[in-house]
């Protein structure tokens, strides 16, 4: 992807059973690396699933979150 291009980003964290719990991130950003921090106060240790979406592309990771 071009640098320039600017996409809609999305990061949605989701629980085990498949509640989304969290909107991360929703914005316009350019293509490239980026980072983002999940602030998971609240939540309890235990498997989550990350969902990302930019433009077309979507991807879905699983963390686990130790506390």
């Amino acid at each position: 992807m071009p640098k320039s291009l600017i996409l809609l980003f999305f990061m949605e964290i989701y629980n085990i059973k498949g509640q989304k719990i969290d909107t991360v991130l929703e914005q316009q950003m350019s293509a490239g690396a980026h980072s983002v921090i999940w602030n998971a106060e609240g939540q309890n240790s235990g498997i989550y699933f990350l969902r990302f979406e930019a433009g077309d592309q979507c991807d879905v990771k699983k963390v686990i979150l130790l506390k």
